[in-house]
């Protein structure tokens, strides 16, 4: 709903983080957001207002914050897939052992089959209880809208708190993007052949974006602000005649012997 969002505009390119070459991602500073009264009122500050929207959960007693994945990713020129998203404590916040900084009780990536490739929850923190945590006991913190409280660490199981700076991250990778093309052999009769015969090589990556992909994020409580970032890579698939070049540069996959 957009009138439940306080916008303090900023441009498009300065929520864009272009990586080394050599990575080939492309990081997206999604900007901050503040949840307050009455629900699902936030304060955001961003440059991507126009993909936002919030609402409140199922019990109508808690704020979900979505960003519109597939139309930032359009706005961007397309063909991207989703490597990792990360949520992050903006350092403003209150923090004590009553108060840990932004709670984070919801972060998820909805509109995408996630069960083709591999999702690895992290965090990174000074948060005690979270540093030893393994990816599946952290993905299930954030894996439904369910704290009671964002004041304390008593109901912390259901959410991860980011203590000051902190940042807890999902990583997405093994989910196929296609094949490459050309036919025929790819020279596999010496010790450097690559797997180029056949209908080609299946690439892999993070998750392609489609229509319908979003992130919701739900902070427990009120009144801590939140900061969130997109990383994508491109999707395209070298034509036949860049097969070869990219074989020299070893960055195909070799035949196995």
């Amino acid at each position: 709903m957009k009138n439940a969002i306080a916008i303090a505009a900023a441009t498009i390119t300065a929520g864009l983080v272009f990586t080394s070459a050599a990575s080939a991602e492309i990081v997206v500073n999604l900007g901050t957001v503040t949840q307050i009264y009455p629900r699902p009122v936030i304060t955001y500050t961003g440059s991507y207002g126009a993909f936002v929207n919030t609402r409140v959960d199922t019990a109508g007693v808690r704020t979900i914050t979505s960003f519109d994945i597939s139309a930032i990713a359009q706005q961007l020129g397309g063909n991207l897939a989703l490597v990792e998203i990360r949520v992050r404590d903006t350092g403003t916040n209150s923090y004590g052992m009553w108060s840990p900084g932004a709670d984070i009780d919801l972060m998820k990536v909805v509109g995408a089959d996630l069960l083709t490739g591999t999702v690895t929850t992290g965090y990174l923190g000074t948060i005690a209880p979270h540093i030893a945590e393994t990816s599946a006991t952290l993905a299930n913190r954030l894996n439904q809208c369910d704290a009671i409280s964002g004041d304390d660490q008593v109901n912390m199981q259901h959410y991860i708190s980011l203590g000051r700076n902190g940042v807890v991250s999902t990583r997405f990778s093994g989910f196929a993007h296609g094949q490459t093309g050309g036919s025929g052999s790819g020279g596999a009769g010496g010790p450097g052949g690559w797997d180029g015969s056949g209908g080609g090589v299946t690439v892999y990556g993070g998750v392609l974006v489609a229509a319908g992909m979003k992130l919701e994020i739900s902070e427990a409580g009120t009144g801590e602000s939140f900061g969130a970032e997109l990383v994508f890579e491109s999707t395209a698939v070298p034509a036949p005649g860049a097969m070869a070049l990219l074989a020299g540069a070893g960055l195909l996959r070799r035949r196995r012997r």
